[in-house]
Parts: C-alpha cells; structure tokens; sequence
C-alpha cells in the first residue's frame, strides 16, 4: 500500500477486490467489509494511531502525532518483498486504508 502511495495514487480510487486464501467465495461486498474490518481492527489494537473519544464512547479517532508512533504489532520482515519504510509512514498508510474502506 505504501508503494502505491508513493508511486500510483490513482489506483487507490478503484474497487477493492478480496480473496481470502483457502476460502471460496464470490467478494459481493462482504469479504470487502470483513477485510476492511480486520485491517482496521489490527490497526486499533496493535498501533497507537487512534483514540476513542470521550464524548462519543465508541468512535475512533485519529491521534495526534507527537514525534514517533508506536506500532507494537508491526512484525518485523524475515524477508524483502517489500520496502519497509511504510513502518515510518505508518499514519499516512492508516489514513489510505480508512479513505479505502470509506470508498469501498
């Protein structure tokens, strides 16, 4: 995702497509938003990135970045398919996949 930032922004305006692997399935709409769902889920639990707010318990919200962000369940690569500098992106990164799951 952090590629496609950098390098194809325009591709993040198309329809999202899921496969979960060893499941059939035909992605109607739900394989997207279980997806989606799960992304942002880990994302919530394993970063720093979003507070509840205490006026509406239960909605999430962006935290203020103050320096450098926590990312505790971020593994660590055992191999380089990938650039891994999308770690240090990881607030732009988390703001593409909710503008995603809103667009989709």
């Amino acid at each position: 995702l952090w590629w496609r930032l950098q390098n194809k922004p325009e591709c993040l305006c198309l329809p999202l497509t899921v496969e979960f692997l060893g499941e059939q399935g035909v992605d109607a709409g739900g394989l997207r938003k279980e997806c989606l769902h799960l992304v942002l889920r880990q994302l919530h639990t394993g970063t720093t990135l979003f507070t509840e707010l205490e006026e509406w318990p239960g909605l999430l919200w962006f935290r203020p970045v103050s320096g450098r962000h926590s990312a505790t369940a971020v593994p660590a690569p055992d191999h380089l398919l990938h650039d891994a500098s999308w770690v240090d992106h990881l607030p732009e990164v988390a703001g593409a996949i909710v503008g995603i799951a809103a667009f989709n």
